[in-house]
């Protein structure tokens, strides 16, 4: 019985926080929307005019 209750503790463990990360991604996300110029093109960063890596 115990260990179905700390499962069950777990399992609203892992509910609440993967509420908590989509939450800050939405907020994220409509902060990019207000800003779009924050946004990077990662293609930028990480290879050169050849198109190399860099």
């Amino acid at each position: 019985m115990r260990e179905q209750l700390a499962l069950l503790d777990e399992v609203e463990a892992e509910v609440q926080r993967r509420a908590e990360v989509y939450a800050l991604v939405k907020s994220r996300q409509a902060s990019f929307k207000e800003h779009p110029e924050a946004a990077v093109d990662h293609g930028e960063l990480l290879y050169g005019e050849d198109g190399l890596p860099r």
